[in-house]
């Protein structure tokens, strides 16, 4: 079972934690009305480095109110339920590892492109964590010394080039306009950058978003070829709202 909701992730800190709250208590009570029973656990996939012992967000990049936040303590004060919280990239990785797309391999890179890029590193059918928590950040790889600034304060990340974020970033450098002065097929109702409206341009024959596709695909290709040197994986997986721009 699957149910969706706005992320409201520009809210405060405690705006976060109850709108979470509010989303695990919707779904609970949508598997209970479907005979599905009690939740045995309740896990929260969140984006950015993490501590997963402790449950306490280092930094998130897109949900800026997250620095150095005990969001499990807080989630398990309102819920009243254990917790367990892991990075959004990693929750994915077992997923597909478990039920998807890498079900069978021992050996795996996973990538997810959506707002920013998340990464998940399957060695010996085990996910990597490293000391901190903080492994397989493959979204920050450099991918273009002094290159385009990216959300986590770096330049020439992976992330700034082909995640929805890095894709409007570069709109925004060839057109040299902010985002609300985009030719509109660019934007959604809202107004704000749509990756789907971009593909649809580039779908169209539109140059600038062609053209962004093709850098966005360099630097993809460029770290792809970093990660089979690196971690030599009997795969690597691509998800998330962007990998699926022009594929079809």
């Amino acid at each position: 079972m699957m149910l969706r909701a706005p992320a409201l992730a520009k809210g405060s800190a405690m705006e976060t934690v109850a709108n979470i709250a509010a989303q695990v208590i919707a779904l609970h009570d949508a598997a209970r009305h479907e005979g599905l029973g009690r939740a045995l656990a309740i896990g929260v996939a969140v984006p950015g480095p993490l501590d997963i012992r402790t449950g306490v967000i280092y930094a998130a990049p897109h949900v800026k109110s997250w620095r150095s936040f005990p969001l499990r303590r807080h989630l398990e004060r309102v819920l009243k339920r254990r917790i367990t919280v892991e990075n959004d990239a990693n929750a994915w990785a077992l997923g597909e590892y478990w039920h998807g797309s890498a079900r069978g391999r021992r050996d795996v890179v996973l990538l997810t492109l959506g707002t920013g890029v998340g990464g998940g590193l399957i060695v010996d059918g085990k996910i990597v964590h490293g000391r901190s928590g903080m492994a397989a950040e493959l979204g920050h790889i450099c991918v273009e010394p002094d290159g385009m600034p990216c959300d986590c304060g770096a330049h020439g990340c992976l992330e700034a080039y082909v995640s929805a974020s890095g894709l409007c970033g570069l709109i925004k450098q060839r057109l040299a306009v902010e985002e609300a002065q985009m030719p509109v097929e660019y934007r959604d109702r809202n107004g704000e950058f749509s990756a789907r409206g971009l593909t649809n341009a580039a779908r169209r024959g539109d140059a600038v978003a062609m053209e962004t596709f093709q850098v966005a695909g360099r630097y993809l290709g460029i770290a792809i070829a970093s990660f089979v040197n690196t971690f030599n994986p009997e795969m690597v997986v691509i998800g998330g709202g962007v990998a699926g721009a022009l594929a079809d």
